[in-house]
């Protein structure tokens, strides 16, 4: 398998899992080189609903974990990445959340083709003034060369804030001698990026990630805390179905 896509599944996260599936599978026009990784945390996600998702994917892999009741919210999610982790072989791999959607056609090859033996990851970065590792991609959204990463041991738990999921990743990148490629963060809340929204507009919560000027994916959060029926979520979801249509 060229490429394996994880995907963190918590609690709220099953529409959200739909959602997302749909957009891979929209932008996605080699879905038979691709497997799909759900990493299900005590059953959050209904087998009716596993069911289905295999009938869209011609690779789909369901992992059910018994939940730790000690690890909530960043740490049961950092918990699930470190489980999923081992399953990855292929030769590159995704980790994304479950509250995004992917916005360019044929990403998979975009990403990929940006790496090399210096750069091993490429993803979203974090915001500027979040306090976390600035101008390097993060496990919200990342795309990575499977055998180089994996070579590193990273454990991708939470330490104390603002250490969060994926804290280690590019402090041991770096010194292992690799490096990153971040996407630029734009978004309605970071005043400094409101002219290079394109698929961001002005209501709207939550961000899109670009390079070169391109949007390639977007991440609306908190799907731990926001049911995927409140207006924040449905205004994003629209907007999503909109770009897809129009850039398909």
């Amino acid at each position: 398998m060229k490429y394996q896509i994880g995907i963190a599944c918590g609690q709220n996260s099953q529409h959200y899992v739909d959602f997302l599936i749909d957009s891979i599978i929209k932008n996605t026009p080699q879905l038979d080189e691709v497997e799909i990784l759900l990493g299900i945390d005590n059953e959050c996600i209904s087998k009716d609903s596993v069911n289905d998702f295999e009938k869209r994917v011609p690779n789909l892999n369901a992992l059910f974990f018994e939940k730790d009741p000690n690890k909530v919210l960043s740490r049961g999610h950092g918990d699930i990445v470190n489980k999923i982790f081992p399953h990855f072989n292929s030769e590159f791999s995704v980790l994304i959340d479950c509250d995004s959607a992917i916005l360019k056609f044929n990403w998979l090859e975009f990403l990929s083709s940006k790496l090399d033996q210096n750069n091993i990851v490429i993803g979203s970065e974090y915001e500027f003034g979040s306090g976390r590792y600035q101008n390097f991609p993060n496990v919200i959204f990342m795309l990575f060369n499977t055998k180089l990463l994996k070579s590193l041991d990273i454990c991708f738990k939470p330490a104390e804030p603002p250490r969060d999921v994926g804290w280690q990743m590019p402090i041991k990148i770096k010194e292992a001698g690799y490096n990153g490629i971040p996407l630029k963060l734009v978004s309605p809340r970071q005043k400094q990026t409101h002219s290079m929204m394109k698929f961001m507009q002005s209501d709207m919560r939550g961000e899109e990630y670009q390079l070169d000027g391109v949007p390639i994916a977007s991440h609306v959060g908190r799907s731990f805390s926001r049911t995927f029926d409140d207006p924040i979520v449905k205004n994003w979801t629209k907007r999503v179905r909109e770009w897809n249509q129009s850039h398909g």
